[in-house]
């Protein structure tokens, strides 16, 4: 395929000097953000005021683009730094004891309770309980954060406040991670904008960045190895696939649900092999890959075996006399019946009432397991626009698929498509498996949400490049329906 969606080297921004700009605003950060006696954002209206002088100077940066005045790569800039600006709000509105998951308190065996064992002992947890399960690459980096900011002087609650810091670093290196896998597409400039900004503000990724358990950090290390995928197959070098192998290894350290991954990986291996006329060199290469990427993917599952007898892959399960317990609803209740109350009652997730699945992923995917009971309106303007756009998705899904696999190499696309389908079944496994109501958190398939964008902006490309004559209304309405939606996502959540 010669057209512009075709694989090819992207156009070269070099983000480098970005993340590293980013990193030293958050260290920086640490020394002046106490957000324990914090006023500067606790105004509504001055949170609203700073959000609409973004918008009007995203208006106007938009405007100078349109005009050939602004280079894409300082058109790219200017959304990661406007997803920083809202990261930061948003951040300094959540201290680590609201909308978090399964952290808890000091002392405890939720995820800080895991990081204080690190940074005051040293030690790995002698036991499998609660949380202590998971692997530990996220919390020996919070640990160590934590324990730079006590060498530092500060309190054991700003330290804690501040691992919100290396999560908010984690969500931006996500957003240029899926800009480079983003390119590989060779979008027009208009429609690779549009996917990078229902990436950057999708409400799920917004909350997901404050979050201080270890889900950020597992997604940074799965779009990793989604994009030295497509790099290796394209260039099968020593080197990217020793990239991959990290990208897997570490996410599996992060979170073992990133091995996820591998059943996409897998094929594509396979692919690489099959085309190879260097069959000894490939398995070679996969040699190095098994040998950097198991023991970093799963020392830690075997310390735990051999040493409690944790089974591997132990989810730890809620009793079925929970408040969270949904296994007495059928199937079909779950999946198909969309009660009225669904549509009257609450635009946020009840965790000890709500049943139904595909409710459940509108909802939750908008706030998380929050209410907010002073923007109720404003939240079911938000729930019925996200309804409208999942399913905008998903067609644009089939669409690429039914039309986009017949045009020369296919590999993004088939990496990405797989990718949604797994991360549904996967999901839809994990809410019957354990059917209580925390599992259909949508954090659990955050890998398809962040790529919904990139459908719809590919759907719009091809059916810009399938007509005779230019048209322009695929771009105005993937344009209008992205924006409009991370408008109102950015403005609920600068007001809560």
């Amino acid at each position: 395929m010669n057209g512009p969606t075709a694989i090819g080297s992207p156009p070269r921004i070099r983000f480098a000097p970005f993340l590293a700009a980013v990193g030293v605003i958050l260290a920086i950060l640490f020394f002046f953000l106490d957000q324990s006696s914090i006023s500067l954002f606790e105004t509504t209206l001055l949170r609203a005021g700073l959000l609409l002088l973004t918008g009007a100077a995203a208006c106007v940066a938009a405007a100078r683009y349109l005009s050939g005045k602004l280079t894409l790569q300082q058109a790219v800039f200017l959304l990661l730094a406007g997803a920083l600006f809202l990261r930061i709000l948003y951040m300094a509105a959540t201290p680590y004891t609201a909308r978090q998951h399964d952290v808890e308190n000091l002392g405890g065996q939720g995820h800080l309770g895991y990081m204080q064992l690190l940074w005051e002992e040293g030690v790995l947890p002698d036991s499998y309980d609660w949380q202590f399960y998971q692997p530990p690459l996220h919390h020996i980096l919070s640990a160590l954060w934590v324990k730079a900011g006590l060498a530092l002087g500060f309190s054991v609650e700003r330290c804690v406040e501040n691992i919100q810091l290396l999560t908010v670093f984690y969500s931006m290196a996500i957003l240029v991670v899926f800009y480079k896998i983003l390119a590989c597409f060779r979008l027009s400039a208009v429609f690779s904008l549009c996917a990078l900004l229902f990436a950057a503000f999708h409400p799920t990724m917004l909350y997901m960045s404050a979050g201080i358990n270890n889900d950020i950090l597992m997604l940074l290390f799965y779009m990793l190895a989604l994009l030295f995928t497509i790099k290796w197959y394209y260039t099968p070098s020593l080197a990217n696939i020793l990239l991959l192998a990290l990208s897997i290894g570490l996410g599996m350290m992060a979170k073992v649900s990133c091995g996820l991954v591998a059943v996409l990986v897998a094929p594509v291996l396979l692919a690489g092999l099959i085309k190879s006329r260097r069959k000894g060199r490939m398995i070679g290469q996969f040699a190095a890959f098994a040998a950097v990427c198991i023991p970093l993917g799963l020392w830690y599952s075997v310390r735990n075996f051999l040493r409690f007898g944790q089974p591997f892959g132990y989810v730890p399960m809620l009793p079925e006399d929970s408040f969270q317990y949904v296994g007495n609803y059928s199937v079909f209740q779950r999946l198909f019946s969309l009660p009225a109350d669904q549509f009257t009652g609450s635009p946020y997730v009840s965790v000890p009432d709500d049943y139904n699945i595909p409710m459940y992923v509108v909802k939750n995917s908008l706030f998380g397991e929050a209410g907010y009971p002073s923007l109720t309106s404003f939240a079911w303007v938000l729930v019925y626009a996200n309804l409208a756009l999942i399913l905008l998705t998903a067609a644009a899904l089939v669409y690429c698929v039914v039309k986009g696999f017949g045009r020369g190499p296919r590999l993004p696309l088939a990496l990405l498509v797989g990718n949604a389908g797994v991360q549904a079944a996967s999901y839809l496994n994990f809410c019957f498996q354990m059917p209580h109501a925390c599992t259909m958190d949508v954090r659990y398939m955050a890998a398809a949400v962040l790529t919904g964008g990139l459908f719809l902006a590919l759907a719009g490309q091809m059916l810009t490049e399938r007509t005779k004559r230019p048209i322009r209304w695929p771009s105005y309405l993937t344009v209008g329906v992205v924006g409009v939606f991370c408008f109102g996502s950015s403005l609920f959540y600068s007001l809560i």
